[in-house]
């Protein structure tokens, strides 16, 4: 197995691996931090075993908190809901779409890709380290009651840009009408919700209700719920200290592995996912990488035109990507 050290200024604009590695046609990339590279050498690459459910309650209490009222207003509450983002866009509309209830482990054919996830900042992989970073932002949030009374105002604002100044006060009942951000109360602002709704139900069947929500815990409700949940999701979350580098694996497929991986319409950029544990004979690559090499290392243009010849060449394990997408 080839191994080798990647320093950013030393190796500055250079591949990472020999082309004997590097010209493999049926070579993909896998990126992860030095920390599991022991396990890895002696039991290969194993699939993340954090259950759907777990993600998708993690994700509800996300949304319940009301944190995501303020999350453009207070640093590092942005990061976090970008995050959440991906955990419900990507983690559970793909990684857990239909009846997948276990994720896979993604390749790509892109180095530059791979060496992303090198980096402390997706330590433990995508979905961990995004868990992480929302758990430690609602955390914050829900140690600091001022952070909840914004949030209540801001869901008064909303509900007045949405609906209230397009004339739906005017179909509150009297004591309601004049009731706004400044001067309405938590209880207020429900009545009002459920004046809005109902009258739109009944007034518009075929309305498509938004997203603003009726109630956000109380802080309360939001640390017992958070000190269950942590409970569940803090063993998969490996300690940044942890961390000194990164690794970038090269994994050596072959035509019987083609079935395990997922294919999916969006293209190549987001990755492959294989729906299999990977042999520690499959790794014939391990490059060891700096912290913050993504910032420091001059990564090159894709050059698409080489990926579509690559996509038509037989001998390729991206023509038989390709092919399977058909």
């Amino acid at each position: 197995m080839e191994e080798v050290y990647f320093g950013s200024e030393k190796n500055y604009d250079q591949t990472l691996f020999s082309e004997k590695i590097t010209q493999n046609k049926w070579v993909l990339y896998h990126g992860t931090s030095s920390v599991f590279k022991e396990d890895i050498i002696k039991n290969g690459l194993k699939r993340l075993s954090i259950s759907k459910n777990l993600v998708k309650r993690f994700i509800e209490i996300y949304e319940e908190s009301g944190i995501l009222e303020i999350d453009r207003r207070v640093n590092g509450f942005n990061t976090a809901s970008d995050r959440y983002l991906h955990l419900r866009s990507f983690t559970m509309g793909v990684d857990f779409s239909g009846d997948n209830t276990t994720k896979p482990i993604y390749f790509s054919d892109r180095v530059d890709y791979a060496l992303t996830y090198t980096q402390s900042e997706y330590l433990g992989g995508e979905t961990i380290s995004a868990i992480n970073r929302c758990l430690i932002a609602l955390k914050e949030y829900c140690g600091n009651d001022s952070y909840r009374n914004l949030s209540i105002k801001e869901l008064w604002k909303r509900m007045e840009k949405s609906y209230l100044n397009r004339g739906f006060r005017n179909h509150l009942p009297k004591n309601l009408r004049k009731k706004n951000h400044d001067n309405g109360t938590e209880e207020e602002y429900k009545e009002i919700y459920d004046c809005v709704t109902e009258f739109i139900r009944r007034t518009y069947p075929n309305f498509i209700e938004s997203n603003l929500r009726r109630s956000i815990f109380h802080h309360e409700e939001l640390r017992e719920a958070l000190e269950e949940i942590s409970l569940l999701v803090e063993p998969y979350i490996t300690p940044n200290t942890n961390h000194s580098s990164g690794i970038v694996l090269a994994i050596e497929f072959e035509s019987c592995d083609l079935s395990n991986f997922r294919i999916r319409k969006s293209g190549l950029d987001h990755g492959f996912g294989y729906d299999n544990e990977i042999e520690p004979k499959k790794i014939i690559g391990i490059c060891h990488v700096d912290e913050g090499i993504i910032n420091s290392r001059k990564i090159e243009e894709i050059d698409y035109r080489v990926r579509e010849r690559r996509k038509k060449d037989p001998e390729d394990i991206l023509y038989h990507m390709e092919t399977r997408n058909l």
